[in-house]
């Protein structure tokens, strides 16, 4: 796809995110999409730039505004999740369900995949080591939708047993409801993630 189609995505997704938010007054963490979806607005336009007239500035801007925000969103459903489980204070039967290592271990492998992704795209821009970046990226790519879709399984995990439960502002009493959306959001944001 074109730069400047993801552009123009990403540009319209942030801009009805914004309308929605003011129009419907809508929770402060949906500023958490709304920041996502212009970061890559950005770096999509950066990207646009460097198809005509690549620096390293530009290179650089362009890495940082596409691979951070996919992976700041990814940090705050990782936290929500492993909120969900400690303030549940379910006893965890795997280790996997234990609110630290399900906020440590995402990030973490969000950080790794993003180090190969970065590498890689380092070593598109050389000559000698075009098809080595390419299998860099490539295997960098597989190893997060490895770890995203893992993480979906942890997520659908809490999403079933009612003993896991999202505590509630007064004006929505109750759990299960707010529970199935957060765990909707959470999904839907890792699935946006894929694309």
């Amino acid at each position: 796809m074109a730069p400047e189609i993801s552009l123009a995505v990403y540009f319209i997704v942030g801009s009805i995110l914004v309308w929605q938010m003011v129009r419907h007054r809508l929770q402060r963490w949906v500023a958490i999409l709304l920041g996502t979806a212009f970061s890559e607005a950005l770096g999509y336009a950066f990207r646009t730039v460097c198809v005509y007239n690549t620096t390293f500035g530009m290179y650089v801007a362009m890495m940082l505004f596409l691979l951070a925000p996919p992976n700041a969103l990814a940090l705050v459903n990782n936290k929500a999740v492993g909120k969900i489980i400690r303030d549940s204070r379910v006893q965890p039967r795997w280790f996997w369900l234990k609110p630290g290592f399900v906020n440590w271990f995402y990030f973490g492998s969000d950080m790794f995949s993003i180090c190969m992704q970065g590498t890689g795209g380092g070593m598109l821009t050389g000559t000698n080591t075009r098809d080595a970046g390419r299998a860099v990226v490539l295997v960098g790519l597989i190893v997060q939708l490895f770890f995203f879709a893992y993480y979906l399984v942890t997520t659908f995990y809490v999403w079933q047993p009612p003993e896991y439960t999202v505590h509630v502002s007064p004006s929505n009493v109750r759990h299960a409801s707010a529970k199935h959306q957060v765990v909707l959001v959470v999904t839907l944001t890792t699935g946006i993630l894929y694309l």
